[in-house]
């Protein structure tokens, strides 16, 4: 549960910032508008005062993902240490335990003798829940500079200052250098842990080795024209058998309709005539193409292919043979 957040924009924006979070305790030592030398600007105060208003809203309605993103942006523009409460309990709400406690620490820290010994006494023991829920992890490699990242977010470069405090379970630990082949490994910390881990990478060697695709051996031109002349010849057949017979049963039925003439039925002779004229036609050409392209087929079928004549001509060559046996020795010639 977040407890009461600290308010800690300027005076100016105090009472705004009350009305808009009722309940909400106030430091008595807010920074004022009369800021020393190198502090935020009005402007990044006012800024920081809006995304602050924006989280308390935010965490009230228990958008606590959407509030942790208004909290560090707060705390970007204003680096206060009473924000990095409110962003350390926030985190413990979305069970970023590693975050929270990250916070929390440097709340104790840059708060100091600024913080009432009662919320040190609420903090030491959040900090104290929250480490049975992370564990450290040293991560070493062979390359300075390397970057380390964790679940796919950077962590930092090598050489690490310090472990890194990471929540308890699996975890991906990627090491990558512009120039080296990147490096992943998997670990599963339990919690308190104090791992160390090592991942060396090497130089992307200059020119690798190529890779060579062996695509499937397509089959041959004579085996391909063998396949498309036969089975242009199989569908041109059926095709001229069924326009044919269509062409024949147009024919029956222009012949029933002229021994029943009737003037009044002139225009469907007509039709009847030109159905069974053009499907016959059609049959007609159907049946002689497909004796063209079977005559073709029928030819590379027969045909030898001009490989095996060559092997032919070679084994019609004369050659000499020598068999050695177990107790003979045979020497043959073909001409």
């Amino acid at each position: 549960m977040l407890r009461r957040p600290y308010s800690w924009v300027s005076s100016a924006l105090v009472l705004a910032l009350v009305a808009a979070s009722p309940g909400v305790a106030l430091a008595d030592d807010a920074p004022t508008s009369a800021a020393p030398a190198g502090a935020p600007s009005e402007a990044a105060i006012r800024e920081a005062s809006d995304h602050y208003e924006a989280g308390l809203a935010l965490y009230a309605d228990g958008e606590f993902k959407r509030a942790a993103i208004e909290f560090d942006r707060a705390y970007e523009l204003v680096p206060n240490y009473r924000a990095l409460y409110n962003i350390g309990q926030v985190r413990i709400q979305l069970h970023e335990y590693a975050r929270a406690s990250k916070a929390l620490t440097a709340y104790l820290k840059e708060g100091g003798d600024k913080i009432d010994a009662d919320r040190k006494k609420s903090v030491s023991d959040d900090l104290e829940m929250l480490a049975t829920r992370t564990a450290q992890l040293a991560v070493e490699s062979n390359e300075a500079g390397a970057e380390v990242l964790v679940d796919g977010e950077l962590a930092g470069t090598t050489p690490l200052a310090e472990p890194l405090l990471l929540d308890t379970g699996d975890h991906r630990i990627t090491v990558h250098k512009d120039g080296f082949d990147t490096r992943e490994e998997a670990i599963t910390l339990a919690s308190r842990d104090s791992q160390s881990m090592r991942i060396d990478i090497r130089p992307t060697p200059a020119e690798r080795s190529p890779v060579v695709v062996v695509a499937p051996q397509a089959p041959s031109d004579r085996t391909a024209w063998l396949w498309g002349t036969w089975s242009a010849t199989a569908a041109l057949a059926v095709g001229s058998a069924i326009t044919g017979g269509l062409g024949i049963s147009a024919a029956n039925d222009l012949n029933h309709l002229r021994s029943t003439y009737n003037p009044s039925a002139r225009g469907q002779l007509d039709s009847t005539q030109r159905r069974a004229s053009t499907l016959l036609g059609a049959a007609d050409v159907l049946g002689g193409a497909a004796i063209v392209t079977g005559g073709i087929a029928l030819y590379l079928t027969l045909s030898r292919p001009a490989g095996t004549k060559e092997k032919e001509k070679d084994k019609s060559k004369p050659h000499a043979e020598l068999r050695v046996g177990p107790r003979s020795v045979a020497f043959s010639t073909t001409f």
